[in-house]
């Protein structure tokens, strides 16, 4: 189920750039990873999760790296998905894109943004 969210989540950046799972490539672009999840059990059973999504991204042109970034987390805001046993229900930037480093021997840009990705699973 996890790794359908995930998947999910990555298909719609994926969209508008390249994205990996885990590290950033070498040569640029961007990645995502899970952070922290919280759940909370309701009566019938189900359980609502909210789940840290952090969005990597490296790249020699600031420009273009932050426009695609407005696009993600534009559509992230909007996306909605389900599988056999779970709902996205919302999806919430919880930290825009932030300066981490830069690395002076390839002039790279390293930025970070987070997400709360707001997931109904049951039965």
């Amino acid at each position: 189920m996890f790794d359908e969210i995930q998947q999910s989540v990555k298909n719609v950046i994926d969209n508008i750039a390249t994205c990996t799972v885990g590290s950033i490539p070498s040569t640029g672009g961007f990645s995502i990873y899970f952070g922290s999840g919280s759940p909370v059990k309701h009566l019938d059973n189900s359980l609502l999760f909210n789940i840290t999504v952090a969005i990597n991204a490296k790249s020699t042109n600031l420009q273009d790296m932050l426009q695609k970034y407005s696009l993600i987390l534009k559509a992230l805001n909007k996306h909605k998905d389900e599988g056999a046993t779970w709902q996205i229900l919302d999806v919430v930037t919880t930290n825009s894109p932030s300066y981490v480093d830069r690395d002076l021997s390839t002039k790279e840009w390293l930025y970070n943004a987070l997400v709360d990705v707001q997931v109904y699973i049951h039965d």
